[in-house]
């Protein structure tokens, strides 16, 4: 029997509601309690406990006045044992003190990572149940859970390959990370849809009953226990380490749990023993073959290089075009090799509506500190960008475009970087952060709405059992009297003979013939491939392709592919080139207008191209990630927007900033703006900069490549050739 009707006081007077309850905009958000929650009811004569499911932090149950029975912990059910009342009227009084307070602050107890995603949350805000015919001891808790699906047994589970999503929890609607019934469905629905076969519940505990309606899709779940920058105190971390094994008691026995990690991101704040006796603690309660300590690992994020468990779990986070040379690190080679999973991976934060934001004025992003504190937040971006730290709450078509713009970004990005996944065999799947737009990043595979981002389609050719990959062709430049590692650029060529190597990932096997397709040209390829391997297939080589915009199509994905001609560089006669660090590696005449690479820019009377390099040269933010770049449309590169696969040999963590903001010349009109995504600065990355009749063009776009998969020199990356090309011809029609 659920009990649902109780009341509630704040300390101001009892009023009525409903169990799950989470205090929520009802009270100042920093109020940490106590609350205090009664009910009332018929206890049944059969031997009766009286279930909490979950109750956030500490609860102090009464029953009849009595002694009180306390319990803290956010994500572990407890029983009130209520046998000697058998057959009598109940009278519950339960006072709940949150975490987040000076009480319980959040790293000194199993928070998560909830409270960094919004704020700590309190209340019963699971159910109260009271269960007749119990058990005399806390095994009652431990009933193994029924109705799976047969395929959901992870020792049986069809899917080796992991294909997950990572979810924190965050349900806008609730105030608090239990959502209803229908709620999960509706998400599994959508989880679903867009091809993923299982869910990482990071830093939470779901409810049962997500994990039950999850067994009966044959979906997996990777529950990842909530062990976050925790206090590195012993006691604390005791409490801890006993939550978390009350924990895996109680969760054990979902048959569609295929993985567990300890923790996340731990760096230094857990000893190698407190890490390595609960990984033999969760190997001993559940029998599961792949249990981990640490996820992220020390390797990537510090601490002691000891490391537990059966896989190695990486959280790679990096720009675009050093994502594949960055898999490439993570692979075994001569270590021990264990399956490889990515745990977290491949965010990108896009442009969100921030008009409808404000609009809404939901809580979750409002300026009151009394409905969204910033707490333990490092990112805490929204309230002062709706009251207008950014024009583009009040620019809608211009906020439009680069919502358009930046959601193909970010369908370019996940499709190239999933697909850099599958090409190596060694790992074994991955987790894409993550399902919903949350307060601190809009990298969702949902809006913050719980409405779908992506549609199937955008995400067909990467997130199903088979996929096929663009392979780069090596080309390794000789550099300073040896070779360094270098690529072709698979997307974008010289007019002429064009090569292309595809690769194929299957995770059951595949055998057969593959039709391809490029432009007028088509033919086959053959597939014969066992379960979980990843190789070449073949080569295509289509000879003589003229320039233009063409679609390679290889089974049912599609690639984009640019011809472009070949520059003739002696050709330039009105150009000369200063190029210390011969990074250009080409020959120009000697005209009065300058390309200089590196140093500082041209001097005010001489017009030209400057392309700066390195650190020391420009301010360096992330190209790809959490950003949007605007271009200026009657700018001789405005044809790049929405062109990612080119902008993949180009782009650049370097912006002008530090460069044009002292500049004292007569005008300075910028062509391409980096707009980051989280706190909307804007930064230039190409500008006209015009000294009277002067015109200089400065450019931090790595247009002779050379950062990552990038192709090295002018003669070896056609996008950038192209793209210098245009802002050469510019300034000669300036003349």
């Amino acid at each position: 029997m659920k009990l649902v009707n109780w009341t509630v006081d704040y300390g101001s007077g009892a009023k009525e509601i409903t169990v799950p309850h989470g205090w929520g905009q009802d009270v100042d958000i920093r109020w940490e309690g106590p609350a205090t929650y009664r009910a009332s009811f018929t206890c049944p004569t059969d031997n009766p406990v009286m279930r909490f499911h979950g109750v956030s932090y500490l609860a102090a149950v009464k029953i009849n006045g009595g002694e009180p029975f306390t319990h803290e912990g956010i994500w572990d059910a407890f029983d009130v044992p209520v046998r000697a009342k058998a057959g009598a009227q109940v009278e519950v009084e339960v006072q709940v003190i949150k975490n987040g307070g000076v009480t319980f602050p959040v790293r000194d107890v199993l928070s998560g990572f909830y409270p960094y995603v919004f704020n700590t949350f309190g209340g019963i805000f699971r159910d109260v149940e009271i269960v007749a015919g119990a058990p005399e001891a806390a095994p009652s808790l431990l009933l193994r859970r029924s109705s799976a699906h047969p395929d959901a047994d992870p020792y049986r589970w069809k899917g080796n390959y992991v294909r997950g999503v990572l979810t924190w929890g965050w349900y806008p609607e609730f105030p608090h990370c239990n959502p209803d019934l229908a709620t999960i469905q509706g998400e599994l629905d959508q989880v679903e849809s867009l091809g993923f076969n299982l869910v990482k519940f990071c830093l939470w505990m779901p409810p049962h009953a997500y994990l039950e309606e999850m067994a009966k899709r044959g979906l997996a779940a990777w529950l990842e226990l909530p062990l976050w920058d925790p206090s590195e105190d012993p006691i604390h971390q005791k409490k801890m380490a006993d939550e978390i094994i009350r924990i895996v008691e109680q969760y054990k026995n979902h048959p569609n749990v295929l993985m567990w990690t300890i923790g996340c991101e731990l760096s230094t704040s857990t000893s190698p023993e407190f890490r390595r006796d609960l990984v033999q603690r969760v190997v001993d309660l559940t029998g599961c073959p792949w249990v981990k300590d640490n996820s992220g690992g020390a390797e990537m994020y510090g601490g002691d290089p000891r490391e537990f468990g059966t896989f190695d779990d990486f959280h790679p986070y990096c720009d675009t075009h050093y994502f594949p040379v960055v898999l490439d690190s993570l692979l075994p080679g001569p270590r021990e090799s264990l399956p490889i999973f990515l745990g977290e991976t491949n965010d990108y934060d896009v442009h969100r509506d921030l008009a409808r934001i404000k609009n809404l004025d939901p809580y979750w992003a409002s300026a009151d500190p009394s409905l969204n504190d910033q707490g333990v937040r490092w990112q805490f971006d929204l309230p002062d960008l709706l009251a207008g730290g950014t024009p583009l709450v009040n620019q809608p078509e211009r906020s439009s475009k680069l919502e358009v713009a930046s959601h193909q970004k970010s369908v370019f990005i996940r499709k190239y970087v999933n697909q850099a996944f599958r090409g190596r065999e060694k790992i074994r799947g991955f987790v894409i952060t993550g399902w919903r737009d949350t307060p601190i990043a809009g990298s969702g595979m949902q809006l913050d709405n719980g409405s779908l981002r992506f549609t199937p389609e955008e995400l067909a050719d990467w997130n199903k059992p088979d996929c096929f990959y663009l392979i780069p062709r090596r080309r390794p430049p000789f550099t300073d009297g040896g070779n360094r590692p270098g690529w072709q650029d698979p997307f974008t060529h010289f007019e002429g003979p064009v090569v292309l190597k595809i690769g194929m990932h299957s995770e059951f096997g595949l055998g057969g013939e593959v039709q391809w397709s490029l432009g007028e040209h088509c033919g086959y390829l053959s597939a014969n491939l066992r379960a979980l391997e990843s190789r070449e297939l073949g080569q295509i080589v289509v000879e003589g392709l003229r320039p233009g915009r063409y679609e390679l199509s290889v089974g049912t994905q599609r690639w984009p592919i640019t011809v472009v001609p070949k520059p003739e560089w002696p050709s330039r006669a009105m150009w000369h080139l200063e190029d210390p660090y011969d990074k250009a590696r080409i020959k120009l005449a000697d005209g009065p207008l300058v390309l200089k690479i590196g140093g500082d820019p041209p001097p005010c009377d001489q017009s030209g191209i400057w392309l700066p390099i390195g650190s020391h040269q420009t301010s360096r933010k992330p190209f790809w990630r959490e950003c949007i770049h605007e271009f200026a449309g009657n700018s001789p590169i405005a044809e790049l927007e929405f062109q990612w696969e080119q902008m993949l040999a180009i782009g650049s963590e370097g912006v002008l900033t530090q460069h044009l903001q002292p500049h004292d010349a007569a005008q300075v009109e910028t062509w391409m703006t980096r707009i980051d995504t989280r706190n909307y600065a804007e930064d230039p990355v190409v500008a006209r900069v015009q000294c009277g009749p002067v015109s200089q063009i400065w450019c931090a776009l790595d247009l002779f490549g050379g950062s990552g998969v990038q192709p090295y020199g002018l003669n070896q990356n056609p996008a950038g050739a192209t793209v210098l090309g245009r802002l050469m011809d510019f300034l000669e029609s300036c003349r």
